[in-house]
């Protein structure tokens, strides 16, 4: 008996068991199943399977499932005892390959499909004890698992909305209530598990073993290698009361590692897991992204130091928590589109982290970033690569007509359907000690103009410190703008809350404008020679409402070349700059911003640019306006000054403009005057020909004073009283009349006197010209007027009509205007080079009114 028995045993066993087990195996799994050697020890009661393989169904090299070896060691004895013993199961160089197929299928459906899991069980009347099973030792051995995904998602990608609704909140407690439900449902049907098997495994290990991870379902393959994975666990039961412990090695790629510790117990429930990871290259996983970030990671190093611990109360959601710390070093990003660096830093150090979940809290001791680097660049598409990133349209490119998708919670007509208002969930308490950035950068070059646009942005240190629900976070940052600039931005803000007043304040000092350059010669038609730039802003936010004060302040600010540019406005720019510019070559703009977030025609943008160009039409429309607002003038009455009909003579009024104008140049030394001369045809006629009268009398006056009073005075310096003048004037009209110079004829020639006769003796004009010569009365009661000026009495204004005042007259009045305010400005101290005379003769003449015009050059 005994011989047969081992005989059979050890000879006929193993190859019957191989057959039926090969022709059982590959009638139910629908595959070719192949065995190389079987052995069983009919005395230990082991078993040992060699070169066993299931084909995939694509009939390549690697097979579905293999191994090399599989020894099992049951003991016999123990179907005597309460438990089922198994003493040893060795499996070396297993093999698992999970693939995903192009249709969607997985490499093992067919086979769930033959085993169909909805058939109803079968019910059991007697109460059974349940089965316990000891498994004492389980060693795997240079494991190896493939997982492969076939399928491209390129033709089925979801359309990413463009817009997402600010109102839609999703509660920040939903997905946490869902995970702890669903462990809690875990940790149940363990529990529950102990009615109908009860087993427990003494010692696991898997010494050596590997995964290769293949992605093809993405344009760009993912591939992910974790080897020299050690796993030991000790006591894995579901026994209630069992001490169970685990322990975890493997290799990331090439360099990372990690390493876990857990220990647990069903029951009570509670896991206490501790793990250290270190140096995870994030970039095996970068074509994941593709579908919501075109962006590639070329390097990365993931660490996360600590311990998790949870808890399940009786009849409550589990309690978990987490300590520890998180490093994520060496991390470089690159847009996937143009291949140019778009984020950076050398490292991120998240301390003293400390989460629980039921109930919810985060606080974070320290988090610290150093020397973190950005890159925004508008390309010469007008495209933003952030904007590209993200998958979203440029704001600069023209907005298409297409209709915006329906986001969720929202209907068709744009309102939300579902509308949970900011606020209205309790955020768990958040905490956050300290942000301390060190040493960042930045860089911003716009490619759509010619020549490109760079901007630095270096040595960026700062804190924000004091983060909660509760206090102000305050925020204390500095900056250096292209090597030489300063920004400062300090303030305190309430991040999680609504209704409190937030304060911000920047400074920006010293900031050169000449890498703007490009920018002014487009849209404003010239470059800029040099120039820097402080401001000063301080915003209010209270709510979405935004009230800031914004002084704007150009140093030396010059405008270089002439720049022939499509886009140039047509506003006078140089103008605006001489005009705002101090004698200390600063410019001073004051501009408020007011406005709600809430409002999405507000942009902050648009009001600074709308308050410039406002100043830019002031200075346009009315720049003496302006001017006058600064220095105590009267509006557009600097732009002329009034002169006394024929006379170039300055007025107190007019000196008093000048005066004005006068303190307006020195304080706007980048002004240039232009000075012209204007005349009146009427009334400075008049005014010439009464001067000449008056010359005349001057003249006659001189002649019959004695020798030595002709020897002391000139003619022009004589002085004639009113009565005075009045008989010469008398005495003049009569000795014309008797030479023949006046006549009726003359009279009704000349129109102004022609009208003034018939309206001091109403009948025919030549009569009245006549009566007129012959009695040489006047009638005060019944004055007589030009278009500008009054004339003088009949007797004078027949005289007048006698004297000739050609062109040229006019012409020399004009310019003699302008050179008197010429030579005034000048005295007053206004450099000659900066006020430019303008002379005209003939049509080119101006003719409205006695004055001289000024006008900004």
């Amino acid at each position: 008996m005994i011989v047969i028995y081992t005989l059979v045993g050890f000879i006929v066993v193993p190859p019957v068991i191989r057959i039926i087990a090969v022709k059982e195996l590959s009638r139910q799994l629908g595959r070719q199943v192949s065995i190389k050697q079987v052995m069983f020890n009919p005395y230990a009661f082991s078993v040992m399977v060699r070169g066993f393989a299931i084909k995939d169904t694509d009939g390549g090299s690697q097979p579905f499932v293999s191994w090399g070896e599989v020894y099992v060691n049951f003991k016999f004895w123990s179907i005597f005892d309460k438990a089922w013993v198994v003493q040893d199961i060795n499996v070396s160089q297993p093999h698992l390959q999970v693939a995903r197929n192009k249709d969607g299928t997985f490499s093992f459906s067919d086979i769930l499909d033959r085993f169909p899991t909805n058939a109803a069980p079968a019910k059991s009347h007697a109460k059974s004890k349940p089965l316990a099973i000891l498994f004492e030792k389980i060693r795997i051995t240079d494991a190896d698992i493939d997982l492969i995904n076939r399928q491209s998602y390129a033709s089925v990608a979801p359309a990413r909305p463009t817009k997402v609704s600010e109102n839609i909140v999703a509660p920040s407690i939903a997905p946490n209530i869902l995970i702890l439900q669903a462990v809690t449902n875990v940790f149940a049907r363990l529990i529950g598990s102990t009615n109908q098997i009860a087993a427990t495994l003494k010692d696991l290990e898997w010494t050596n073993g590997a995964v290769h991870f293949q992605d093809f379902g993405s344009v760009h393959p993912a591939k992910l290698d974790l080897t020299g994975i050690n796993f030991e666990a000790k006591n894995i039961s579901n026994v209630p009361g069992t001490n169970m412990t685990a322990q975890l090695s493997l290799r990331w790629d090439t360099n990372g590692s990690i390493a876990l510790s857990a220990t647990a117990m069903l029951q009570p429930a509670a896991v206490d897991l501790q793990f250290n990871l270190n140096q995870l290259d994030l970039g095996t996983l970068t074509p994941y992204l593709e579908s919501v970030l075109d962006l590639y990671i070329l390097s990365s190093q993931v660490g996360i130091n600590g311990g998790m611990r949870l808890r399940s109360p009786k009849n409550q959601l589990p309690q978990v928590e987490f300590q520890g710390d998180m490093l994520l070093n060496g991390f470089h990003t690159v847009d996937g589109m143009m291949a140019q660096d778009l984020v950076a830093w050398s490292s991120i150090w998240y301390h003293g982290i400390d989460v629980s979940l039921n109930p919810e809290s985060v606080s974070l001791q320290k988090l610290t970033i150093t020397s973190p680097y950005e890159r925004v660049i508008i390309e010469t598409n007008r495209s933003i690569n952030v904007y590209n990133v993200l998958h979203m349209a440029s704001p600069l490119l023209p907005a298409t007509n297409a209709p915006e998708p329906v986001v969720a919670g929202q209907t068709t007509a744009g309102t939300n359907a579902t509308h949970v208002a900011a606020g209205s969930q309790s955020l768990p308490p958040i905490s956050i000690g300290e942000i301390v950035i060190t040493n960042e950068s930045g860089k911003f070059t716009d490619r759509s103009i010619s020549p490109n646009v760079n901007l630095d942005i270096e040595n960026v240190n700062g804190t924000i410190s004091g983060i909660s629900p509760l206090h102000p976070a305050d925020i204390n940052f500095r900056a250096t703008i292209e090597g030489i600039g300063t920004a400062i931005i300090t303030g305190t803000v309430y991040p999680f809350s609504s209704t409190a007043t937030n304060r911000i304040k920047i400074s920006l000092k010293d900031v050169d404008l000449t890498p703007t350059s490009p920018y002014a010669g487009k849209f404003a038609g010239y470059d800029i020679a040099e120039g820097k730039l402080d401001m000063d802003v301080y915003c209010q936010v209270v709510g979405r409402k935004l009230d800031c004060t914004n002084v704007i302040v150009l140093d030396q600010f010059t405008f270089g070349e002439a720049v022939n540019s499509p886009d140039a406005t047509h506003l006078p720019v140089r103008l605006a700059i001489a005009l705002l510019k101090d004698r200390d070559g600063r410019i001073v703009l004051n501009v408020p911003i007011q406005g709600s977030l809430d409002d999405p025609k507000f942009r902050i943008s648009k009001v600074v640019q709308r308050a410039v160009v406002n100043i830019l039409e002031k200075v346009a429309t009315s720049p003496f306006s302006l001017l006058g607002a600064m220095f105590g003038g009267s509006g557009e009455e600097l732009s002329y000054e009034n002169f006394p009909a024929g006379s170039a003579q300055l007025t107190p009024a007019a000196v008093k403009k000048l005066d004005v104008m006068t303190n307006a140049l020195y304080n706007r030394p980048g002004l240039q005057l232009e000075i012209t001369g204007s005349i009146d045809p009427d009334g400075d006629l008049q005014g010439l020909q009464r001067a000449a009268l008056d010359k005349q009398i001057r003249a006659l006056v001189w002649k019959n004073l004695q020798k030595s009073a002709q020897a002391t005075n000139s003619a022009d310096q004589i002085v004639l009283s009113p009565g005075e003048r009045e008989g010469w004037v008398d005495k003049l009209y009569r000795q014309a009349v008797a030479d023949g110079k006046i006549t009726p004829e003359l009279i009704t020639s000349d129109t102004n006197l022609a009208a003034y006769v018939a309206t001091t003796w109403p009948q025919e004009p030549s009569k009245g010209a006549t009566l007129l010569m012959a009695s040489g009365k006047k009638n005060p009661a019944t004055p007589y007027h030009t278009k500008l000026a009054p004339l003088p009495e009949p007797t004078e204004a027949v005289l007048l009509a006698l004297i000739p005042v050609d062109e040229g007259k006019f012409e020399n009045l004009a310019a003699y205007r302008a050179r008197i305010v010429e030579q005034y400005l000048i005295k007053a101290g206004v450099q000659p080079s900066r006020l430019f005379l303008k002379t005209a003769t003939g049509q080119g003449l101006r003719r409205d009114g006695s004055r001289v015009y000024l006008q900004f050059r």
